[in-house]
């Protein structure tokens, strides 16, 4: 993760749970937002969180408690009852990335082997993507 935001040179990054711990003093001055996830024994960080930014209103969590693993229905259900823009969720380990008018939804991966992007100037969204970080990222 830290060579990630080496990279990318974030203002904020989003952790979506597991391991939250690792982001503790990781980023130096670059905030961290996290939810928990359910591998974050002790934590307590909140389970889901909502970021608005004027038009564009994120929901993350780690997703665990919407079962999606086994599907994206409850999860998005639960995303559009808050009114959120983009929908950001974990636990399944694989990048998943989906764009559609007022719409997007996120899966970075794991860092090992991706992460995801969103742009944004004047609170909207101008670019979100899943880049590849096992190819040509060293490990710190």
């Amino acid at each position: 993760m830290q060579a990630i935001a080496k990279r990318e040179h974030p203002d904020l990054i989003l952790h979506l749970g597991d391991h939250d711990r690792d982001c503790i003093g990781a980023f130096g001055a670059v905030p961290v937002v996290k939810v928990r996830g359910n591998c974050d024994y002790g934590s307590d960080e909140e389970l889901e969180r909502v970021l608005d930014f004027g038009d564009t209103k994120i929901w993350m969590c780690h997703g665990h408690l919407f079962y999606v693993k086994s599907g994206l229905s409850a999860f998005l259900a639960k995303g559009k009852e808050l009114g959120a823009t983009i929908l950001l969720y974990g636990h399944t380990h694989r990048s998943y990335l989906s764009k559609e008018p007022g719409l997007i939804v996120m899966n970075p991966g794991t860092p090992e082997f991706s992460y995801g992007v969103i742009e944004m100037e004047n609170d909207h969204v101008t670019d979100v993507r899943l880049e590849d970080s096992a190819a040509d990222l060293a490990f710190i």
